[in-house]
């Protein structure tokens, strides 16, 4: 009875008696909290007076405080134990127990008081289409002390999200999801849902199909929806049968949403440049996709948007075979597929009252739901009748160009092509020509498999050639083909010739071929066999580097990297949480909310409407101030405005602008005001935003951003000193590898290069273990007539120098010379099958 029972420590009943609390005593409710108190809500029968007309005798309650208090305590204490040894349980909940069809339900599994769950299992789903909509944590911990008695609370759980989409009408069972948890399976509920099909009727009628069903990745198709009202009854014929509810009905279109466009497909148009020029001014119209509240469309947060497009006037049969006059409204996207396969598009619905008859002078409707069923549109690959040897891979429409360099050389000389297929399409997969048998070519160039690069819409192929004969004057014109979807047939596009200029090699001597190769240079692709000598000496003291294995500099960046990994991945976690923050996201968005809203201030000028112009100026300015100080829209005066600008640290000569423009805005929209003056206005609101976006941005830098920075230098230390692990030779080593190399230019006789290799052990013995100085002093020992010293020297050469094409020919040059068989890249048995890698890397590599 809320007369004689009141709340210890609270508020008493409906006639608000004075209460008292265990102690006999008058309370009141907690400062500052008139509604509750920090104590346990319990009901005292007895601690509050009996009403005063009774008569009857008030009981002291001190005597009850040592049975009452005590117990109160044990149950608090007993609740929270109980809370904390809850069994795990699985929960489910759905949206709504009844949808139309083609429509989507939401639905949620949580499991609780379970520790690091693991996600339900949803079986015998087979009547829905289920879609994954992300999990999130339920974990949270409350510790509370009360009296000095400290109780904890720990709750664990996860929340999982899903979309189902039935796949027919009917009463459909939900499955019972299952979960296993440590040693036990956990089952949760069986949920009915009905599904309501669309209504037999010819009110509404919608057609979506599609101008192709079949297409070539990179030919456009279109969908077109129609919705066809019936026209008004009686008189209102005429009239458009879409200004006359109350509501919009809601049209429901996954593919205008770009979100919803099946991946591997491309729209030409955003959804907005397809809807914005169908925004209802007047009203009237369907709403599309739940567009409105929250749109940059919306003036007033609880309304909707219509979209309203041109109508078209038709005849068409209703459902008693009797011609009826229709409106049509359409609708209509451009896609270009991009992958071969099928896509599906819709269903599309459409649910609201429309007006079927009048009934005292007045219309009436009825409430009704249509849908249009899914169309599908496969994605073929290209015919395999009449393609072409030269056909590349590429759809689309493509130019194709050829550049040759160097085009005068010698035989055996390196020359280097360049094609370049560019235009529109897809590249993806287009492939390099394979031109090692074309005319013109075969046999007369080698050639060496090319490079490929994608460049915006091009394509760049490169190939290394040789020349290997003089009777070629021109290098042939290629040809490349590819699919045309736009006439569905092959097409051949020729590079233009190039003519060339190529002489005989030059023969030198075995001299003269170590004096001629330029240092330290190593060339890609296959190395031409050399009979005349072995191949020069690495003179460049740049090129001149200590090849030792240092282990304590690898495990310095080891520990660095995993150092710099462990803060980056703590950073990036922060980062995740901070992003999920309301008033963050609303500050990124605000400044593309304001260019909006900028816009249509534009196109409301340019249709003569300077009030309504004049406001969407002035909701520019506001929305982009309300988004980053995280204020309400909503009443925010010029001065408020202002006032927020200060509390953001802008400066005051920004603000006193910010406040005048907003001040002239409000000034325009209810005085007479002319188009140029609006426009004056509109220039000046959109330079004033753009200062206020940049003023504002670094005026609230986000966390994320700080630690950014931070991260940043921390990868580039760290990638420093991965790459800095070769040490560079010092001053006194490079002065001792010139002087060997002097020693080697200037040696006459086999005793002068036994010195030059003499002086290259000098540096080796120094702890300078170097490639570069071990190739050279095996050319030193070669050039002395020492064959054994020298294929020792050019083997371990190789150990830090593997793929130096100059080292192998001058090995394979001393391994001919000592009379053996050559062992370069012969089998060495099932481990050298196994480690074949090793003739690749070398130490410094492989460690």
């Amino acid at each position: 009875d809320s007369k004689d029972v009141g709340y210890v420590g609270g508020r008493v009943g409906a006639q608000r008696n004075s209460g008292y609390d265990v102690t006999g005593l008058p309370c009141g409710p907690a400062p500052g909290h008139p509604e509750t108190s920090m104590l346990p809500v319990v009901h005292y029968p007895f601690a509050v007076p009996r009403n005063a007309q009774s008569g009857k005798r008030r009981i002291n309650c001190r005597s009850r405080l040592l049975v009452f208090f005590p117990l109160a305590c044990v149950c608090l204490c007993g609740m929270t134990s109980q809370v904390d040894a809850q069994a795990p349980e699985l929960i489910v909940e759905i949206g709504k127990r009844e949808i139309y069809e083609g429509e989507s339900v939401d639905y949620r599994v949580t499991l609780n008081h379970v520790q690091d769950p693991s996600p339900p299992r949803l079986e015998g789903f087979d009547d829905f289409q289920v879609e994954t909509l992300g999990e999130q944590s339920l974990d949270s911990r409350q510790i509370t002390i009360i009296n000095g008695r400290r109780s904890e609370i720990v709750r664990r759980g996860r929340q999982y999200n899903y979309r189902l989409i039935p796949i027919r009408a009917g009463t459909l069972p939900i499955p019972a999801p299952t979960a296993s948890v440590g040693n036990q399976v956990l089952t949760g509920r069986k949920i009915m849902l009905r599904v309501i099909p669309p209504s037999d009727q010819d009110t509404v009628i919608l057609e979506f199909t599609a101008d192709r069903t079949e297409v070539y990745p990179m030919q456009p198709f279109s969908l077109k929806l129609v919705v066809a009202v019936r026209e008004l009854p009686g008189e209102l014929s005429g009239r458009d049968p879409l200004t006359v509810q109350p509501e919009p009905p809601a049209l429901s279109v996954p593919w205008l949403d770009d979100d919803q466009v099946p991946e591997g497909t491309n729209v030409r148009q955003n959804w907005r440049e397809i809807l914005e020029p169908l925004v209802s001014r007047q009203g009237g119209g369907v709403q599309i996709n739940n567009i409105g509240r929250s749109s940059v469309f919306s003036l007033f947060e609880n309304s909707a948007t219509g979209f309203h497009p041109q109508p078209v006037r038709t005849t068409r049969t209703d459902a008693d075979g009797n011609d009826a006059g229709y409106w049509e409204y359409r609708f209509q996207r451009t896609l270009v597929p991009a992958r071969l396969g099928t896509y599906s598009f819709g269903p599309v619905t459409l649910k609201g009252t429309f007006a079927t008859d009048i009934e005292d002078g007045r219309l009436a409707g009825d409430q009704i739901y249509a849908v249009a069923g899914n169309v599908l549109v496969t994605v073929r690959d290209v015919p395999l009748e009449d393609r072409p040897n030269s056909y590349i891979g590429a759809v689309g429409t493509f130019d194709v160009s050829a550049e040759l360099a160097p085009t005068t050389v010698r035989v055996g000389d390196p020359m280097t092509l360049t094609l370049l297929l560019s235009g529109q399409g897809t590249l993806a997969d287009a492939r390099p020509p394979d031109i090692a048998s074309l005319p013109g070519i075969d046999g007369l160039f080698r050639t060496y498999e090319a490079t490929e690069e994608t460049v915006g819409s091009s394509r760049r192929f490169t190939y290394s050639l040789r020349p290997l004969t003089t009777d070629v004057t021109e290098f042939p014109a290629i040809p490349v083909s590819y699919f045309d979807v736009d006439v569905e047939r092959y097409k051949t596009a020729m590079t233009q010739p190039v003519p060339v200029s190529i002489s005989e090699a030059q023969t030198l001597s075995g001299t003269e071929i170590v004096a001629a190769q330029t240092p330290g240079d190593q060339v890609s692709g296959e190395l031409q066999t050399n009979e005349g000598g072995i191949f020069a000496n690495v003179s460049d003291v740049a090129a001149l580097r200590n090849d030792t294995v240092q282990p304590g500099r690898w495990v310095a960046v080891w520990t660095g990297m995993l150092g710099g990994y462990v803060v980056l991945a703590l950073v990036l976690g922060y980062i995740r949480r901070i992003r999920k923050d309301p008033s963050l996201l609303r500050r990124r968005s605000a400044p593309s909310r304001a260019m909006t809203a900028l816009d249509e201030s534009a196109a409301q000028i340019t249709a003569g409407n300077a009030p309504d112009a004049c406001e969407s100026l002035r909701r520019a300015l506001t929305g982009l101030i309300a988004d980053f100080a995280n204020v309400p829209e909503a009443g925010l005066t010029p001065r408020d405005a202002a006032d927020q600008l200060e509390l953001l640290g802008v400066d005051n000569t920004l603000c006193e602008s910010t406040q005048r423009l907003l001040d002239a805005c409000d000034a325009a929209r209810y005085g007479v005001v002319a188009g140029g003056d609006v426009s004056g206005l509109a220039r000046e609101a959109r330079a004033l935003v753009r200062q206020l976006a940049g003023v504002l941005r670094r005026t609230s830098p986000t966390v994320a951003r700080r630690h950014q920075v931070t991260a940043v230098p921390i990868l580039m230390a760290y990638t420093t000193m991965f790459c800095g692990c070769g040490a560079a030779a010092d001053l006194e080593t490079s002065k001792r590898f010139q002087n060997a190399e002097q020693i080697f230019a200037d040696a006459k006789t086999p005793d002068d290069f036994i010195r030059a290799a003499g002086q290259y052990q000098e540096i080796l013995d120094s702890g300078f273990e170097s490639g570069a100085v071990l190739y050279n002093q095996g050319n030193a020992w070669m050039q002395a007539g020492d064959i054994g010293r020298a294929i020792a020297s050019y083997r371990q050469a190789k150990r830090y120098r593997p793929s130096d094409p100059f080292l192998d020919a001058n090995l394979r040059n001393a391994l001919a010379a000592r009379g053996g068989v050559p062992l370069l890249g012969t089998k060495k048995g099932f481990v050298g099958y196994v480690l074949f890698w090793q003739e690749w890397l070398g130490y410094r590599e492989t460690f």
